[in-house]
């Protein structure tokens, strides 16, 4: 007798926006001058664990809710020694992932915003279909 396997699909609903970010600076001074640029606090959470072809990850977490907006920011950086935490998107130095709903006008405002940091090269809305481990971004 052969057991049938039943599997279950259940479409993830995305509902954030990714901001690719390259940048030479630091984590902790990048998330110090966001603060400033968005009036917003990053603070340093514990990092994020990403399974990897060379085993475990660590990369660099910072994050702040903003209850009256109802929007919550997640920077995370893309490199760490040995591996990548988005590896198709091995341009950028960093993410900053914005849950919440923002208009596509309030999102140009921020990305040319964080253009303003001097120590940004490049800020730029990414596509989510251009992100094939999109799923590492739901946590």
């Amino acid at each position: 007798m052969t057991k049938k396997i039943h599997k279950l699909n259940i479409p993830i609903e995305i509902d954030f926006f990714i901001i690719g970010i390259v940048c030479n600076d630091t984590d902790y001074r990048l998330s110090w001058q966001l603060n400033s640029i968005l009036d917003i606090k990053l603070t340093k959470l514990q990092d994020i664990s990403s399974k990897q072809k060379q085993g475990q990850a660590l990369f660099s977490h910072f994050s702040y809710d903003d209850d009256e907006l109802f929007l919550k920011y997640d920077l995370i950086k893309n490199k760490n020694l040995s591996a990548l935490f988005a590896p198709e998107q091995k341009n950028f130095d960093f993410f900053l992932k914005i849950s919440g709903e923002l208009t596509d006008s309030e999102i140009e405002i921020m990305v040319a915003a964080i253009r303003s940091v001097p120590e940004v090269s490049i800020a730029k809305n990414v596509s989510l279909s251009e992100i094939k481990s999109i799923n590492s971004f739901i946590f």
